[in-house]
């Protein structure tokens, strides 16, 4: 088998454009843990175009707003709140080619975290490592925060939505609720690799479903997320379907917060760099929530 696509990665017909995208995926399924598949533009707006990112875009009616140019380094972490039923604001933004983070960023090598069970299904696998998804565990950011870029102009970064499951729970329309207060690996790897930390709020992001909630319901959730580590929530959109409700996001790229590198940091050290990151986050609720979050029921909770 090995041999066999050897032969077919130096024959002539490999060398064609739409045959060589298709190599790319065959031969990078092993990449998510080690930085993702080598980051082409073209590879990706290939892929943007074969699952129609480009109409997702535009029906999701998104505008990413940056405080700060981001131009210093030596690496950034994006650490995007909230989390939301599916993330579809952090999906468009920070993982696609027709997103404005290109043009507003374009000092910036991005990597984007995705949980292992995105890996592990045929053909959604192939469509994030072609598009330079990696696994959202230490090693593999670790690993992005400080590989080699062909452009040494370019500054190393990775995004990771941080509330991850217990968050997508808290999805309700209209309210603010992350789950931040006892997370503080990723401020951890930030120090360990003297990475800024980079606060990132969608607002209006809750507000593309709606959930169903009961009992056994949640009984089903609590055993799917103990087998997946994925917590699946039961909701509805547009007509009662899938289709999420067309809700103007706008999401707000925050000023960077400085982190000492320091490979062994303390608990000191952490906890100091977690209270100014929350003060960061809510600096950007509260600067911005009377614009783009007018109908909220509530302000934001921190739990």
């Amino acid at each position: 088998m090995v041999k066999t696509f050897t032969l077919f990665a130096n024959s002539k017909m490999a060398k064609k454009p739409l045959v060589k995208r298709i190599k790319e995926v065959i031969s990078s399924a092993h990449k998510p843990s080690k930085g993702g598949n080598k980051k082409s533009f073209k590879t990706i707006r290939f892929v943007d175009d074969l699952i129609g990112m480009k109409h997702f875009c535009d029906y999701m009616d998104l505008d990413l707003i940056k405080e700060e140019d981001l131009i210093d380094g030596p690496s950034y972490l994006f650490c995007l709140h909230p989390h939301g039923v599916l993330g579809y604001s952090h999906y468009a933004n920070f993982m696609s080619t027709y997103s404005k983070f290109y043009s507003l960023f374009p000092k910036i090598s991005l990597r984007t975290c995705t949980i292992n069970l995105n890996f592990k299904v045929p053909f959604a696998r192939e469509s994030f490592v072609l598009r330079g998804f990696i696994s959202a565990d230490k090693e593999s950011i670790n690993f992005s925060l400080n590989k080699k870029n062909n452009d040494a102009s370019k500054i190393n970064a990775v995004a990771i939505v941080i509330g991850g499951a217990k968050e997508s729970e808290l999805a309700i329309p209209n309210r603010n609720t992350l789950v931040l207060k006892n997370r503080k690996g990723f401020v951890k790897i930030a120090i360990q690799n003297g990475s800024s930390l980079v606060p990132v709020y969608s607002f209006q992001e809750n507000n593309l479903y709606k959930q169903i909630e009961n009992k056994t319901i949640k009984k089903i959730q609590n055993l799917f997320q103990k087998y997946t580590t994925f917590r699946p929530v039961l909701v509805y959109g547009r007509f009662g379907t899938l289709i999420p409700f067309r809700t103007k996001i706008v999401t707000v790229v925050g000023k960077p917060i400085k982190v000492a590198k320091n490979p062994n940091p303390t608990e000191e050290e952490i906890n100091k760099y977690h209270k100014q990151y929350i003060l960061g986050v809510r600096e950007i609720f509260d600067k911005y929530k009377d614009l783009y979050a007018k109908d909220r029921t509530e302000d934001l909770i921190i739990i």
